[in-house]
């Protein structure tokens, strides 16, 4: 894990203490982000992004501010 992703996994993790619910949050395997990045046409997908999406996932939850916006075919 580098630097990033540690300030990643610390930001997160303070969130949580401060109240974000993370019961409907569901993280995504690295497959999952490629099918992603896939439908939206990106050639890579940063380690950072990765990180994200490894733990709150890549389908719209309840943190979603327009359903829709963020998973599968979002923007197709």
């Amino acid at each position: 894990m580098d630097e990033l992703e540690r300030k990643i996994q610390s930001i997160f993790a303070t969130a949580v203490r401060a109240g974000m619910q993370t019961s409907q949050m569901m993280g995504a395997y690295d497959e999952d982000i490629d099918v992603l990045a896939a439908e939206q046409g990106a050639p890579a997908v940063p380690s950072a992004v990765r990180s994200v999406f490894a733990l709150i996932g890549v389908q719209p939850g309840l943190y979603c501010l327009a359903a829709g916006a963020v998973g599968p075919g979002a923007f197709m």
